[in-house]
């Protein structure tokens, strides 16, 4: 699978002199656009977004980089195949170093007095050569020097030569080949990633990634100042000042507070935020206090919003009721059209009467994903309550350790900061419905 072929490059790559622990991304697959709220923030925290090129054709990664030499980008932009090219974009992200190539500027005059092609190092061999193709065929010749420039000419490339004794650079070209065997090879560790889709969250198993020895392998490394390219018309000198990609990492947070380690590196973890099927709970409240301000039927009108105009096809929704005791109205059904959808709305409440448990509607609905065949990782919980709850505190950990995200939508101004924390522990939304007349806070959560 292809993430587990990127956490490879990760773990071959040489990124340190004793490992980088405890990285952590959230990574956001499908769609760009999100269509609520709570899509709207997950997507906002995401530092990977994989998602099909924004322009057609054009089947590119890129990372959103408008940040100094050595801060942390925006996030990545992978396409859906992305095993080549998620550790060069991860060092843009997290590391802030920036790519040594140049589009614009290929070729740049050394002081050697040698045309030599835009690169990092320049140990990296290869020809310079014209390509033309028509009728599905190919031709190559010797690039011609520009009486002008003193360059190649405009459609002059650089080959890189398949196989190669370097090793560097993983910022300029990370899918070539070097004949050498890998000495002991330092690496990130810990690697955390949080990677999601469009709509909804679960957890990928800790995958084990094993040290490999290859005699054919990829580039591994980032160029040092030993054998940077400081004349290199490159992002990374204009940038950084002519420091090499290496100086600018080694001395980032993540490797000044690393610690060398003996012996191999323990697994990465990976964690699927989102998939496609979004698996759902609506946790409604139906205790005495939801009579007062028209709370109920305030809540009711958002979640027969939430049914009828928000839920994609496809997903599963059930329903749990609670006041000092929980009851599932509803065990999960597959959103497919209108009628299953039409289903689920008379068994929003009528009534509200009795105590408080938050914590017995949310355990009733882990039990609801497990009656339906699911783990309770990935899935969401949308909890509409006031959150006047002092025994919400009682199952924090459990929320916290089920990988569930609890979406709060507060009707009213005096939830318990337990319930609030439930969301904030979890990465889900949190919003505050006052209890105005006119107020719309519940209907727009879920609006585009």
């Amino acid at each position: 699978m292809q993430v587990r072929q990127s956490a490879g490059l990760l773990e071959d790559s040489r990124v340190s002199d004793g490992g980088l622990q405890e990285q952590w991304a959230y990574v956001k697959a499908g769609s760009m656009g999100g269509s609520s709220l709570i899509d709207t923030a997950v997507e906002n925290q995401a530092d990977v977004k994989v998602a099909p090129p924004v322009l057609k054709g054009r089947d590119e990664p890129y990372t959103r980089q408008f940040t100094q030499c050595g801060e942390k980008a925006e996030y990545i932009h992978l396409t859906p195949d992305f095993r080549k090219v998620l550790l060069h974009e991860w060092a843009h992200l997290c590391w802030g170093v920036f790519d040594e190539y140049n589009e614009d500027q290929p070729f740049y005059s050394a002081s050697s007095k040698r045309i030599e092609a835009t690169r990092c190092t320049t140990g990296i061999t290869g020809v310079n050569r014209v390509q033309t193709c028509q009728g599905g065929s190919c031709i190559t010749r010797s690039c011609r020097t520009n009486s002008t420039t003193k360059l190649y000419e405009k459609d002059c490339q650089f080959f890189p030569d398949k196989v190669q004794s370097e090793k560097a650079s993983i910022m300029f070209m990370q899918s070539i080949d070097s004949v050498s065997k890998p000495a002991t090879v330092p690496r990130i560790y810990n690697q955390r990633i949080m990677m999601t889709t469009t709509k909804m969250m679960t957890t990928m198993t800790m995958i084990e990634i094993k040290v490999r020895n290859y005699t054919l392998l990829d580039v591994t490394e980032f160029c040092r100042k030993e054998n940077h390219s400081r004349e290199a018309l490159t992002l990374q000198n204009m940038k950084c000042n002519y420091r090499s990609t290496w100086e600018v990492i080694s001395s980032s947070e993540d490797f000044k507070n690393s610690t060398p380690m003996e012996g191999p590196p323990p697994p990465p973890f990976f964690s699927l935020l989102r998939i496609g099927e979004r698996i759902v709970c609506l946790v409604l409240d139906v205790s005495g206090s939801l009579t007062s301000y028209n709370r109920l039927d305030q809540m009711n009108q958002a979640a027969k919003y939430f049914l009828s105009q928000i839920i994609e096809n496809r997903s599963w929704v059930g329903m749990v009721h609670f006041e000092s005791q929980a009851t599932i109205k509803s065990e999960l059904i597959q959103i497919n059209s209108d009628m299953e959808r039409n289903q689920l709305l008379p068994t929003l409440p009528t009534s509200a009467d009795g105590g408080t448990s938050i914590c017995s509607g949310i355990r009733a609905a882990f039990q609801l994903f497990k009656n339906g065949g699911f783990q309770t990782d990935g899935t969401e919980i949308l909890l509409l309550s006031d959150g006047e709850d002092s025994t919400a505190t009682g199952c924090i950990d459990e929320v916290k350790d089920s990988g569930a995200v609890v979406h709060f939508i507060a009707l009213g101004p005096s939830a318990d900061l337990a319930v609030t924390n439930m969301s904030i522990l979890t990465g889900g939304t949190h919003l505050l419905a006052t209890d105005e007349a006119q107020n719309n806070g519940l209907i727009d959560a879920f609006g585009p």
